[in-house]
């Protein structure tokens, strides 16, 4: 079964994140993180954080220095930075909702609902994994709709 794990930003691999600004070089658990990591084998990983919300946000992690650093500290790749806003057409698409805002994806969804609608509707027959620092860490088996 294909596994693919996930990591937040604040707090699980990196300090706090503000308008983008990358300026920190604490990085959190990563020690924790990197030795879970090798212990089961993961090469490639996803960042899901609410910190970033949109294609824009995505494209300045994607070319910041932090992006790089994680790679590089945690010995792997960054395969895909889910947005905010990726979540909600998530939720709108296997809810048959429509959602306004990205504050009601966060407030009234919250990122353990939104991980798991996430992965429901864009993984099938495998493990997807949450390492996170403010919802319990996750594992979620999907199975074919």
């Amino acid at each position: 079964m294909d596994k693919f794990v996930f990591l937040d930003l604040e707090g699980t691999v990196c300090s706090l994140i503000e308008n983008q600004q990358y300026s920190t070089t604490d990085y959190g658990n990563l020690p924790k993180v990197k030795q879970w990591l090798e212990k089961e084998g993961i090469t490639a990983v996803g960042i899901f954080s609410f910190a970033i919300d949109n294609t824009e946000e995505r494209n300045t992690f994607r070319n910041s220095w932090l992006r790089k650093g994680l790679e590089e500290q945690l010995g792997v790749q960054i395969f895909r930075i889910v947005t905010v806003e990726d979540v909600k057409a998530d939720i709108e698409r296997r809810k048959n909702i429509r959602i306004e805002f990205l504050w009601e994806v966060k407030q009234l969804y919250g990122k353990e609902i939104g991980f798991i609608e996430h992965c429901r509707a864009n993984y099938k027959l495998c493990e997807c994994v949450l390492l996170d620092d403010m919802v319990d860490n996750m594992i979620l088996h999907t199975e074919d709709r």
